[in-house]
């Protein structure tokens, strides 16, 4: 599956989380959450971050995640 670049003045980049959850008007840690399945969320709003995310193209980083859990 391939990822969606953003463009911003013709140069393209990744969506980050911050990004992410700014235009869906939720926290980082509600989507982090979500995706993570752990923590306080309904279920319905884990399942309408996860749409939101198949539909923008948004995957977490691998890299920033390992970084952060020291891997």
């Amino acid at each position: 599956m391939r990822k969606r670049l953003r463009t911003i003045y013709g140069m393209k980049y990744n969506l980050n989380i911050k990004e992410f959850a700014a235009r869906l008007g939720v926290s980082t840690a509600t989507v982090s959450r979500a995706f993570n399945t752990k923590g306080r969320i309904s279920d319905k709003t884990r399942q309408q971050i996860i749409d939101k995310a198949e539909e923008l193209g948004y995957r977490a980083n691998i890299h920033a995640r390992n970084l952060s859990s020291r891997r």
